[in-house]
């Protein structure tokens, strides 16, 4: 289902593209990223971190699209609408099995993120960051090409 669908079903709200306001929320997800791989941190708070900076990658795409997710189900559509942004259906399976995860370790229980599992979002985290700027950059490219 395409964006314009989502935001028809009240899923995503419009929104004005702004390069500011893209340009911010890579700085957020960067900062998040890189405060992720702070020594000390529990792997709790290093797995929040990493999805938060996922969050704020998924954020900035769809603005770039031209809209915002709406507040019902924020983090479930940001990461769903990573399937048409980023087109890669697999790692969007797995953020969704992440969500889930954050919502124990953020509302229910501490301590049950592993090293490995904060290890694996992290990665995770660095490959969407890395093909978020890839994109945006050639979205921006194609932009300035056109008004040439």
């Amino acid at each position: 289902m395409s964006l314009e669908k989502w935001a028809e079903n009240g899923w995503l709200k419009t929104a004005e593209p702004d390069s500011n306001d893209i340009e911010s929320l890579l700085s957020v997800a960067e900062r998040n990223i890189n405060d992720s791989r702070v020594k000390g941190l529990s792997d709790d708070s290093a797995f929040m971190l990493a999805y938060q900076a996922i969050l704020s990658c998924a954020s900035a795409l769809l603005l770039s699209k031209g809209f915002r997710p709406a507040s019902k189900g924020q983090h479930y559509y940001s990461i769903e609408s990573l399937r048409e942004t980023l087109r890669n259906d697999e790692q969007v399976d797995v953020l969704q099995q992440i969500r889930n995860k954050r919502n124990i370790i953020q509302y229910e229980q501490a301590g049950i993120i592993s090293p490995s599992e904060a290890l694996r979002i992290l990665k995770l985290a660095d490959e969407i960051f890395t093909r978020t700027k890839e994109i945006l950059q050639t979205h921006t490219d194609t932009n300035a090409g056109e008004q040439s």
